[in-house]
């Protein structure tokens, strides 16, 4: 019997579709099959409270810094794995629970800013510690950069109010001088972020998304003009870009920006998705762009865990091979890093590892070579972490299928993952009826063959595979079904 391929992962779609399955689980989506999910490795200490917003910010030398923000607090990561507190004057800060820092880098500044505080600015060569941004900005919830000027939106006295700062200047504020202005959205609801463009940006509302585009002639510096009528973002950080493609959760689904957006998850992952997240938390969905792996990810809050600091659930989507997986993996926040790099000597002075044997990472890891993209998150001990660990338990089911041949009853007595994969555990599930319920038989250990020795009998079947945590293995095609294990029963 040819290679039985695990589906793509496609929960909303029939039971019986041959390309659908409702568990791929821990894993990430390959041209041909599935990798593994690395967990995240801790890599810095812990910061003081729990991780509210970060940034990962590219200095004149080509150095890379990180900051973090708390409910109180503002963080530098920089050199080393020891936070160091760069809270400003206005300093504890006031932020909300179920708020965040919003952050951007305009050329040499670091801007930070939440809707309860006054905005932070700091300099990366001459700052010890941020600033209240001179120039007085109003407070405003999220920041952004719109080619040349710095923008916010959502401002605490106007949600649907948008403004920027004079070109080429952070610290400029006086409406109607040097570019300064704002405008009020007429419909829309509340302003949910944006994303700047070499023209301008793409201010997010909460049903639709507009197109700012610079005009130096005009009065009020800009046109503003609906780009997309039938929708916006409902979760302001669920907005995330890589290059060109903008991606965001509507309130049906995932989409990909364009005119109409592309919906990505219709047919496959929306309707499961919006069965599990908890709406009560929907401002904790929260998406970055892996850029090794081409998958955009989102962490979120099911119903059935997570609390109010941490989520426990990830979703993604491969943007080049348009394909879903999912993770279960508690996070407080994710970010696209780059990583320091370091020498061997400095992994001991530095990081502390004076047995290579006890790293957590393999020393083959892009962690180590500094510069070099990679996926991290906030654990919930507030700790920084790379997505560079063991490999996390994976799950993989087949679609339903009926081996036995249509309107025949099918006896499996065993099944062979295709891959390098040893020490994994398998299962068979039947129904006697088609689209009927299936029931799980017991679970098997792969044997020395990499035969997994399950039995059962029934008219339909689906065929699951669990690769424990910590196993070594790079790569699974699907599973293969020995002829000499597949018997025919009877016709009804």
């Amino acid at each position: 019997m040819p290679t039985l391929p695990f589906a793509q992962y496609a929960p909303d779609r029939a039971a019986l579709d041959p390309a659908a399955s409702d568990a791929i689980k821990n894993v990430i989506p390959t041209s041909n099959g599935y990798a593994p999910l690395l967990s995240p490795s801790p890599y810095s200490e812990a910061l003081s409270d729990v991780c509210r917003g970060a940034i990962l910010v590219v200095k004149a030398d080509g150095t890379f810094n990180l900051f973090a923000g708390t409910l109180t607090g503002l963080y530098q990561l920089s050199g080393s794995t020891a936070w160091t507190d760069v809270s400003g004057p206005s300093a504890p800060y006031n932020l909300a629970v179920g708020y965040t820092w919003s952050f951007v880098q305009f050329g040499p500044y670091v801007i930070a800013t939440n809707i309860s505080d006054p905005q932070q600015i700091f300099n990366l060569a001459s700052s010890t510690d941020f600033a209240d941004t001179a120039g007085s900005p109003p407070q405003a919830r999220y920041v952004w950069t719109e080619s040349g000027y710095v923008g916010i939106g959502q401002l605490v006295d106007n949600e649907r109010r948008i403004m920027r700062s004079g070109l080429e200047d952070a610290e400029f504020w006086t409406v109607g001088q040097k570019g300064c202005t704002y405008q009020d959205l007429p419909d829309g609801g509340w302003v949910q972020g944006a994303v700047g463009s070499e023209t301008g940006a793409f201010v997010f509302s909460q049903t639709n998304i507009r197109q700012l585009v610079n005009q130096p002639g005009l009065e009020i510096g800009f046109t503003l003009a609906v780009y997309e009528t039938a929708r916006g973002a409902v979760a302001s950080n669920s907005i995330v870009r890589a290059g060109q493609t903008i991606a965001f959760l509507c309130e049906d689904g995932f989409y990909i920006l364009g005119q109409p957006s592309t919906p990505i998850g219709a047919e496959r992952v929306d309707r499961t998705f919006l069965a599990d997240i908890d709406l009560d938390y929907l401002d904790q969905v929260q998406g970055v762009s892996d850029p090794v792996r081409k998958m955009f990810w989102w962490r979120y809050k099911s119903i059935s865990g997570g609390t109010d600091n941490y989520t426990d659930k990830l979703i993604g989507y491969n943007w080049m091979l348009d394909r879903w997986t999912y993770a279960e993996v508690n996070l407080e926040w994710l970010i696209s890093m780059a990583t320091v790099g370091y020498t061997l000597e400095e992994l001991d002075t530095v990081l502390g590892f004076t047995n290579i044997d006890t790293m957590t990472t393999s020393l083959d890891s892009r962690i180590w070579k500094g510069g070099r993209p990679a996926f991290a998150g906030f654990d919930t001990d507030h700790k920084l972490g790379f997505f560079e660990g063991d490999a996390m338990e994976a799950l993989l089911e087949t679609s339903t299928m009926l081996l036995g041949g249509e309107g025949r009853r099918g006896y499996v007595s065993g099944f062979r993952p295709v891959g390098d994969v040893s020490g994994a555990y398998g299962q068979i599930a039947t129904a006697e009826t088609i689209g009927g319920a299936l029931a799980w038989g017991s679970e098997a250990a792969q044997g020395t063959t990499g035969l997994v020795p399950v039995r059962a009998s029934g008219r339909a079947q689906r065929l699951r595979l669990r690769i424990p945590a910590a196993t070594s293995w790079s790569d699974i095609l699907g599973l293969e079904v020995p002829p000499e294990s597949v018997k025919q029963a009877g016709r009804r």
